[in-house]
């Protein structure tokens, strides 16, 4: 799914990236198709065209705004396209942090927390839905134990993925009443 001379690559020039978006989601039980495979670092270097000098792939690289969530994304129009999200804020850090490896994938990926977290910060009606789709997918395979973590979590998150989180609780519940 990700060329392992990009990979290589990445890992030659110390840029520490997870698994994140639709693939790391289907790594942890809920799969949903996507175009691309997106990796995520808090690493800005990232950003610099120069960073990229001698890369066996060049990318095309687009920086956030200040009020972005994103610093910006590092884009290789390989098949399938490969994003790298330069994140910005408690939840990029986390899921950096807390990564792990799993068989059958070639770099770390974000645990289901980490996922929610960021997915949370996103904040579109499809990162909530993938939210709600990860934990009922979670729950099924393990008891999907990290839902009580997030409340831990909510004070290093933005104001608006709080919010996104509080209206997710309703709809959890009827979902735990439900099973």
């Amino acid at each position: 799914m990700i060329p392992a001379e990009l990979l290589a690559d990445l890992s030659e020039r110390g840029l520490p990236v997870c698994l994140i978006g639709a693939a790391a989601l289907s790594v942890h039980g809920f799969s949903r198709y996507s175009v691309d495979v997106d990796l995520l670092t808090v690493d800005r270097r990232a950003l610099s065209e120069l960073f990229w000098r001698g890369a066996p792939f060049l990318p095309e690289v687009r920086r956030g705004d200040d009020d972005d969530p994103l610093a910006g994304v590092v884009r290789w129009k390989v098949d399938p396209p490969v994003d790298l999200v330069v994140g910005k804020g408690h939840a990029a850090r986390f899921a950096i942090e807390t990564a792990e490896a799993r068989a059958g994938v070639p770099c770390l990926v974000a645990t289901p927390l980490a996922l929610a977290l960021l997915k949370l910060e996103a904040g579109s009606p499809q990162d909530c839905a993938d939210v709600l789709s990860l934990a009922v997918a979670q729950r099924e395979l393990n008891g999907a134990p990290w839902i009580g973590e997030i409340d831990g979590q909510l004070t290093g998150l933005s104001k608006e993925a709080r919010r996104a989180w509080e209206s997710l609780r309703p709809e959890l519940a009827r979902l735990e009443a439900e099973r």
